[in-house]
């Protein structure tokens, strides 16, 4: 079984695929993650606030842990912070990660690349 970490938007996506990778034989799930703003606590785009995705977590009974990026990060800070917590996750054991909202292919490939740069 893959160790693996979700990617968590607190929507049917990230909760449609949680379900299948529980369900799955071929994957242990770790671990939630999302990225929030470090001004505004809350998930970039959506306006989540992390405490709502904290609750979400422990009813799931999965740890979930935030990367803090900056107001209005540029691909380059946003690919920065990612790459600092992807290499961490691998360095903890995660060998793979999963997303649920990959349903363009253009967001799909870039975070392949991404995430294959960081050895997940």
């Amino acid at each position: 079984m893959k160790k693996t970490i979700v990617s968590w938007s607190g929507g049917k996506d990230s909760a449609i695929m949680l379900e299948r990778l529980t369900a799955s034989k071929n994957h242990s799930v770790m671990e939630l993650f999302t990225s929030i703003s470090a001004e505004t606590g809350r998930v970039p785009f959506h306006g989540i606030p992390h405490a709502l995705l904290e609750q979400q977590a422990a009813s799931l009974d999965f740890p979930i842990r935030f990367v803090k990026l900056p107001p209005s990060p540029v691909n380059k800070e946003y690919e920065e912070h990612m790459k600092d917590f992807l290499k961490l996750c691998k360095k903890n054991g995660a060998e793979a990660i999963s997303y649920g909202d990959l349903f363009q292919e253009d967001i799909r490939k870039y975070r392949e690349q991404l995430t294959e740069e960081c050895g997940l």
